[in-house]
């Protein structure tokens, strides 16, 4: 269903997709009291009035992370929007990174890991993935066997690391860890990520993110052992050439200056 710039899936019961033109993707989580909007892209038009298009029941909406492209309608609804702690504390320099587009903060609710949100009959649940941002956050729903990861491990193209804001290689690392350990039990789950079309080729899933983590250990040890490393154009932030790392099924952009940093 296309709704105007926007392209409108759903992707199983109680879980639709909403796709703009941009690349973006935002989740609609629809559960039998009450519905959550896992971000809301970048794309133009009247994107609050699709979402209530979509669904009758009251909406809260979570922002996987403080970059534009997954807040920029956050003021287009009447309720605040929950994020992650740590990057509602980033967002005097998300900000600066767009060029003051971003959204204030009493826009938002700063909340922690194990947050959840009841949507009747599903639990929505607040995990922290920080790498590709501080506060870069997944929401698990077991009863839909889903994570929403917004761009915590990329979307099955590759995360960017190369960017403001994101962690150090050895910080990513142990959040990796960290996330494999507590969500083990998301091993079959649906892995719907924050840019859906580029996993169409290679799907975000858990072993993409065990894939992650042991690239980031094999770059940070300087281990070449089935890693290939290239220079890469994608860092438009700074003037550090960046370089593009892949194992497996995962891949990352980095800088040199933080492979080894703490």
């Amino acid at each position: 269903m296309n709704a105007g710039a926007y392209r409108i899936e759903e992707i199983q019961e109680h879980v639709t997709l909403i796709d703009d033109a941009t690349g973006s993707s935002a989740w609609l989580i629809t559960g039998e009291t009450s519905a959550l909007l896992v971000d809301t892209g970048w794309g133009d038009g009247d994107f609050a009035g699709i979402v209530r298009s979509l669904t009758g029941l009251p909406v809260r909406l979570f922002v996987t992370h403080a970059h534009i492209d997954h807040y920029r309608h956050v003021a287009d609804f009447p309720q605040a929007a929950y994020m992650h702690r740590l990057d509602w504390e980033a967002l005097p320099e998300a900000k600066r990174m767009f060029d003051g587009n971003a959204p204030d903060p009493e826009q938002l609710i700063p909340v922690d890991e194990g947050f959840s949100f009841d949507l009747g009959g599903a639990t929505a649940t607040v995990y922290l993935a920080g790498g590709h941002t501080p506060g870069s956050a997944v929401i698990v729903v077991p009863e839909y066997r889903c994570v929403f990861t917004g761009d915590a491990f990329g979307s099955g193209v590759g995360v960017w690391m190369q960017v403001p804001m994101s962690l150090t290689l050895p910080g990513y690392r142990d959040s990796l860890a960290d996330f494999l350990k507590k969500c083990a039990f998301t091993r079959d789950y649906r892995y719907c990520g924050g840019h859906y079309q580029q996993g169409a080729q290679n799907p975000l899933c858990y072993a993409l993110v065990e894939d992650m983590h042991t690239l980031c250990c094999r770059l940070i040890d300087g281990d070449a052992e089935g890693v290939s490393i290239q220079p890469s154009d994608s860092n438009r932030f700074t003037p550090e050439q960046a370089y593009t790392g892949a194992f497996g099924r995962a891949s990352m952009e980095f800088l040199e200056s933080k492979r080894n940093s703490h």
